[in-house]
């Protein structure tokens, strides 16, 4: 297919569209917006339409740079001082360890396998390099996201949370000793290996800080959060310009970049800012995976590539578990959270993808590394957050975080009304009536009819105007003196919808109505009786989950 610059614009408006309601709905479904991003690049690939090929990857290869550094930037932030100081070197005894393995299985398991299917030592090598540091990968961001949608809390998600906080240094680290075997394979003990190991690595991490420290005054006094988010995407442009041109690691400088601003404190980088940057990356993520997957076309990919696929998922998830095991004999006692940890971590982030372009490039290697690298991240999108939901579940912690509006949303206003509440007939007298407001507590009565039909509501307020004049109390009644109910809601409207309507309103309480007859009056319902009953449901619920737990 023939690209120009109109049909590339035209492209990228479609595959953004497209990702984006992808990740609605795979979001409605539980699922990974991740895969749904892939999907779309299936649906709009090779394998699919045919919008997206190697032409429109060559038209966007600046683009695709760019995206390369963001997203390394992005992955950088990750890793926070703070998180690692916390858990201590026992945690990073876990990680490390648990990379080391996955490296080692899953790169000796790769390696007999592409020598097995024609290539040579050397090509083997470096292949099976890269894919084992890339096994280590477990999705910091797709775990934490399975700990959110499984309304999860304990032990178990608390060590999952726990190793989410190292971010994606144990991958980082794998990654820089894929490269540095990679350029050993290449070069062996020369000048030169010694020399490209100093520039391409080390000459990218010291850019990385050097552009971090430089950049530390500049964000200091830049004004507002707008102008700091452009500075920081300006910061981050520049480092991946230059590392790309003197051959240095663009992808490393950038993540280290992005590992400084994150060390920051608030006064020098603005959260603010850093969150704005952020939400501005997400356009270009789902264009970047959608441009890789459409490269792949699933049709053509023979029985021995998806043999290679399902080895690699297979291995690396066995080593990935038993490197939490083995890793958590030094940081966590507890066979529980061991057994647990390592069925809840077989998620694979799409950094790999980013990692694994970097490190090939326009180098002697194989292409399979690259789909492998793609098709995995697919499927493990899918079936690891699932595994970690299994493990919540299968640990007893599944639906014990649920908040007050995870709750209000499960809710009618029905299941919380009082239908035995008080009410003030329409023909009682004052008298009467301002005896109910001396000893009851409310601030607002329904007036209603004897069928029960509500008319208006009295309050305080409204009998202001008698208070001083005794004589009229004898004559007047409640529909005298009532006024006219603007808002109401009925017995079948979601409680969410009811509590935040009072909340606009600012309204001390709303009647509810029977959902039949809408002058028929249940009850009035106010925001501290929504509050106490919610809470008391909460702590039912938490009280049955640990009954079936003990």
């Amino acid at each position: 297919m023939n690209y120009s610059d109109n049909n590339i614009l035209l492209y990228l408006g479609i595959s953004l569209l497209l990702g984006l309601m992808a990740d609605y709905f795979f979001h409605r479904v539980k699922l990974s917006a991740t895969a749904g991003y892939l999907f779309i690049g299936i649906l709009l690939g090779a394998t699919g339409f045919g919008m997206i090929g190697e032409g429109l990857a060559v038209g966007l290869a600046p683009f695709l740079t760019f995206a390369l550094g963001i997203l390394a930037f992005m992955a950088g932030t990750t890793v926070q001082y703070e998180a690692l100081a916390r858990h201590g070197r026992g945690f990073l005894t876990m990680g490390l360890g648990g990379g080391v393995i996955s490296f080692i299985i899953t790169g000796g398991v790769m390696f007999w396998l592409f020598s097995r299917n024609g290539s040579t030592n050397a090509e083997a090598a470096k292949s099976s390099l890269v894919l084992g540091a890339l096994a280590c990968s477990i999705g910091p961001w797709t775990i934490r996201h399975a700990i959110h949608e499984a309304k999860a809390r304990g032990t178990v998600s608390a060590a999952l949370n726990s190793v989410t906080d190292l971010g994606f240094l144990p991958l980082i680290i794998m990654y820089v000793l894929a490269e540095a075997g990679v350029l050993f394979v290449e070069q062996g003990f020369s000048g030169g290996f010694a020399g490209q190991l100093a520039l391409k690595l080390g000459g990218a991490g010291l850019l990385g800080i050097f552009f971090g420290i430089v950049s530390l005054p500049i964000l200091k006094f830049t004004a507002g959060i707008h102008k700091t988010a452009a500075m920081i995407l300006a910061l981050v442009i520049l480092c991946t310009g230059l590392t790309t041109l003197a051959g240095m690691d663009a992808v490393l400088a950038a993540f280290v970049l992005g590992m400084v601003m994150a060390n920051c404190r608030p006064q020098i980088v603005k959260p603010e800012g850093m969150q704005l940057v952020k939400d501005l990356h997400l356009p270009v993520y789902i264009v970047f995976l959608i441009l890789e997957m459409g490269r792949i076309d699933l049709l053509t990919i023979s029985a021995d590539e998806w043999g290679l696929v399902w080895i690699f998922i297979t291995s690396g998830c066995a080593a990935r578990a038993v490197g939490s095991w083995g890793g958590g004999m030094f940081w966590e006692r507890s066979k529980r959270i061991r057994k647990f940890l390592s069925i809840g971590m077989f998620g694979q982030s799409a950094f790999t993808i980013v990692l694994a372009l970097s490190v090939i490039g326009g180098g002697d290697f194989d292409r399979r590394v690259i789909d492998i690298t793609i098709i995995s991240v697919l499927i493990l999108q899918i079936a690891g957050p699932l595994c970690t939901r299994l493990a919540l579940y299968l640990a007893g912690e599944s639906g014990r975080n649920i908040t007050d509006e995870d709750l209000m949303k499960e809710m009618v206003a029905g299941d919380v009304v009082n239908p035995n509440g008080e009410v003030i007939d329409e023909n009682e007298p004052v008298n009467h009536i301002l005896e109910l407001f001396a000893n009851g507590e409310r601030s607002v009565y329904p007036v209603v009819t004897r069928d029960r039909e509500l008319i208006g509501v009295l309050s305080f307020e409204s009998l202001r105007g008698v208070l001083a004049n005794h004589d009229s109390w004898q004559w007047l009644v409640a529909a005298d003196l009532m006024t006219t109910v603007k808002e109401r809601v009925t017995a079948n409207e979601p409680l969410i919808r009811v509590y935040r309507k009072l909340e606009t309103l600012k309204a001390a309480q709303i009647p509810v109505m029977d959902e039949d007859n809408n002058y028929k009056l249940l009850g009035m319902l106010d925001l501290n009786t929504i509050r106490m009953k919610v809470r008391s449901e909460i702590l039912c619920r938490n009280h049955q989950h640990k009954g079936v737990n003990s």
